[in-house]
């Protein structure tokens, strides 16, 4: 390889990186601080300045665990139904939850209650600028990002590492020092603002798109917001989801680093989620959210998941320029023309009722098929599917109608490619909606992309190698990871 050839290596140094560093190669890491008594704030109706005793913790997939003793019931006033946010002061800074309840209570002359507080957000009024959280059902394969410090003389350095950018933060998904590079569910996410300011509404829009590239649907239940001196500042729950165990990678993954092109795919897919309109995310979370849903599902499920899903996207992926479906005939002439014939077609009906459905259906016969605006999509971007990709599509209506792909002890080798078929095509469809031009995996075959697919093996992607580095002597305020 020449140097010309030789791929571009970015040096990262910043707190982002520093955090890297602390929990991939050290096992130290931010952790939640005790938030303190609550000074001022009602839940549920209660004031809980009247308590004579409060105390938080972190619960269950990330909930704010709020115990409150002695709580004085005369000044309760039950909310109305809705009324569940609370805003909270504490001796720490602020607490805000969109959602609440009461867990358990102890009457007496005096309340005991536990409340669980979903949804929450704490602020110390200081500026984080990087955020660390456990990133639940995360397993990354050669990733494009290493992590290194030196200690004594002695480099020390991590692999495995994730580095992706777009939407305006920069995501550095790195395993954990005390687990096996690889292991699942043992990894951390750290994000930096590349513009604005990291906020919940934007990690929980850019999650879906971190999953995505990674093949799994992950959980990311709260972050930890860190000031340049990696004290914590601030923390926001995030996305308490349950992991799924199935992994199907959309992209070829089992290749050199220099060849990966996930970053790729998550910069444009990262760019148009965080689209000032809700549109964006909504177009986009059709196939994300199908993609996962049937990498778990039996083979009916699955069939039928990715394929109402692939015919809904290119229904309503504006964006590629998809015109209407020219109709089989024209509407007026031919709705004249079933008037004209009614009373015919109603007699070859077996029923009065069967002979309105049957008319019915008629009248309408003149709509396109509703299955050819998938074929229809790739051809208007230049792409001619093979015979065993149109029957897939088209053998949606016995699985939509029948909830059966046909007698499966016959032909069950053809099933499970008919679902990997699927699994490309959707992909394909994203990646032509977001511009995406690299490798996508060919259905079940995770290492190879698809012969139709417009991309030629050999082609490289944008340069994309990351090193994370950190003196070790601006991680001596954190602790060991006990996570």
């Amino acid at each position: 390889m020449s140097a010309e050839e030789t791929p571009r290596i970015q040096t990262l140094d910043g707190v982002g990186a520093r955090l890297g560093v602390a929990s991939s190669v050290l096992g130290l890491a931010p952790v939640l601080p005790p938030l303190g008594k609550v000074l001022e704030g009602r839940v549920l109706g209660y004031d809980l300045s009247s308590a004579s005793r409060t105390s938080t913790t972190v619960g269950d997939h990330g909930a704010i665990v709020l115990e409150a003793e002695g709580l004085d019931s005369s000044q309760e006033k039950r909310p109305h139904p809705n009324q569940t946010e609370a805003s909270l002061t504490l001796e720490t800074g602020s607490l805000h939850s969109r959602w609440s309840r009461a867990e358990r209570s102890v009457y007496a002359k005096r309340h005991d209650v536990t409340f669980i507080l979903d949804r929450w957000e704490w602020q110390t009024g200081a500026r984080a600028a990087a955020w660390i959280g456990h990133l639940r059902g995360a397993s990354v394969w050669r990733g494009n990002a290493s992590l290194s410090t030196t200690i004594d003389g002695e480099e020390m350095n991590r692999g495995g590492a994730e580095c992706f950018e777009g939407g305006g933060l920069r995501w550095l998904i790195v395993p954990k020092a005390r687990a096996d590079a690889g292991a699942r569910g043992l990894y951390d996410a750290i994000v930096e603002p590349l513009e604005g300011e990291v906020t919940a509404d934007r990690l929980r829009h850019a999650l879906p798109a971190v999953s995505f590239v990674l093949g799994r649907r992950l959980a990311l239940d709260y972050m930890v917001g860190v000031d340049q001196t990696l004290v914590p500042v601030a923390a926001v729950a995030v996305q308490p989801e349950s992991p799924t165990g199935g992994t199907d990678s959309p992209l070829p993954f089992a290749v050199q680093r220099d060849q990966r092109w996930h970053a790729e795919f998550f910069r444009l897919l990262a760019d148009w989620i965080s689209e000032d309109d809700e549109r964006s995310a909504d177009i986009t979370h059709v196939v994300t959210s199908a993609y996962h849903d049937a990498a778990d599902e039996h083979i009916e499920g699955a069939y039928l998941k990715l394929q109402v899903a692939l015919e809904a996207f290119c229904f309503r992926s504006g964006k590629a320029g998809l015109p209407s479906l020219e109709n089989r005939a024209d509407p007026k002439a031919w709705k004249g023309w079933v008037e004209e014939h009614a009373d015919r077609i109603r007699e070859l009906a077996r029923t009065e009722e069967d002979a309105k459905t049957l008319l019915s259906v008629v009248k309408g016969a003149y709509h396109a098929s509703s299955s050819r605006r998938v074929e229809r999509f790739f051809e208007l971007h230049g792409i001619a599917l093979p015979a065993e990709a149109t029957a897939a599509i088209r053998g949606r209506d016995r699985i939509v109608h029948q909830y059966t792909l046909g007698p499966r002890s016959r032909n069950s080798e053809r099933e499970l490619a008919r679902i990997g078929i699927s699994q490309a095509l959707i992909v394909a469809a994203l990646a032509l909606f977001i511009g995406y031009h690299g490798p996508i995996a060919n259905g079940r075959d995770m290492n190879s992309s698809p012969d139709w697919w417009p991309w030629k093996p050999g082609v490289a992607p944008p340069p994309s190698l990351i090193r994370c580095v950190a003196d070790v002597a601006t991680l001596a305020s954190l602790k060991a990871d006990a996570r």
